[in-house]
C-alpha cells in the first residue's frame, strides 16, 4: 500500500444545475518522503483529468477520458 496525503482541493462554481468541478492533489509518501503527486479533476461522477508525476525523476503519466472505453459493466482506464 502506498500512503497518500491530501495536499489541496479546489472547487470551481459551475452554472446552476451543474455539479461543482474539483481539482484535488494528493501526495504519495514512500519511506517518509514525498515521492509523487496525483492531480485529479472531476465533476460529479466524471473524472476529466488524472495525472501522476514522479517527483524523483520528473516523469508524468496522464490518463484521459476515453468515451469509447465505457462498457455496460464500467470504464476501463488505460
Amino acid at each position: 500500500m502506498i500512503p497518500l496525503v491530501l495536499r489541496s482541493s479546489e472547487a470551481t462554481d459551475m452554472p446552476e444545475g451543474r455539479p461543482w468541478e474539483f481539482t484535488t492533489v494528493w501526495q504519495e509518501v514512500v519511506d517518509g518522503r514525498i515521492s509523487g503527486e496525483y492531480q485529479i479533476t472531476s465533476q460529479g461522477a466524471r473524472i476529466y483529468d488524472f495525472v501522476y508525476t514522479n517527483l524523483r525523476n520528473g516523469k508524468t503519466v496522464a490518463f484521459t477520458q476515453d468515451d469509447a472505453a465505457w462498457q455496460p459493466d464500467g470504464c476501463r482506464w488505460q
